[in-house]
Parts: structure tokens; sequence; C-alpha cells
């Protein structure tokens, strides 16, 4: 059967429009609008109390391995858009920035998104 070429954009366009995104939208920008305050290493504090870590990319990484997080039972390279690693509640979040304008691949990577988890321990 012959494929259907793609008539709603994707392509060269997805990977420009995802980048452009991603590098204008900012988790540490988003916390301070809600009125938390972020040190310069990435410690989040609300109403003064420290709460927890923004980290992003490789500083993510780094962060886990820092707190003896064996990263060898893992192969992905665990290099989220955002992670918020909130230390009253133990729990790390992880943020994967996507941008579509029309049904996709994303709606079906957000879907599956629970099947793909990695359950690490702090």
């Amino acid at each position: 059967m012959p494929r259907t070429p793609n008539t709603h954009g994707g392509g060269a366009l997805t990977n420009a429009n995802g980048l452009h995104f991603e590098q204008t939208t900012d988790l540490d920008d988003a916390l301070i609008r809600k009125g938390y305050s972020i040190s310069k290493i990435g410690e989040v504090y609300g109403n003064g109390i420290h709460i927890g870590f923004s980290k992003r990319k490789k500083d993510f990484r780094r962060f886990l391995q820092a707190n003896g997080v064996n990263l060898s039972v893992n192969s992905d390279a665990l290099e989220p858009d955002d992670a918020f690693i909130n230390v009253r509640n133990q729990t790390v979040y992880i943020i994967e920035k996507k941008f579509q304008s029309v049904s996709g691949s994303v709606d079906e990577k957000l879907q599956t998104c629970l099947y793909k988890k990695t359950w690490l321990s702090l």
C-alpha cells in the first residue's frame, strides 16, 4: 500500500517549531510567576521554605548522581527538558515539552506516558 504524504506539517518544521517552543518556555519562569523564588543553583523556595530543586537536561542527571542514584539500572540518557524535585513530598516531576498544532505523535506520547515511566528512588 503506498504511503500517504503528510499534509499537516511535521518533518523539517517539527524540530524547528518544537525547538522554538522548548527554548521559549522555562520551568523557572513559571515558578517565579507563581510566587516561588529560585537560587542560582536551582533551589526552589516557597514563602522562604526550601521545597525542592529545579533542574534541566544534564543538570538533572548530575543532581541524581550527586545524590547517590544508581543510573546504571536505566540505559536512557535521563535528560528531561525540565525536572522539579520536591524534597517535601519526595517526588520527582519530569517535564517534557511538546509543541503540536494538530493531532499526531505527541498525542500518542502523552497518552502512553504512564507506560513509559522510569522509577527512580532518591
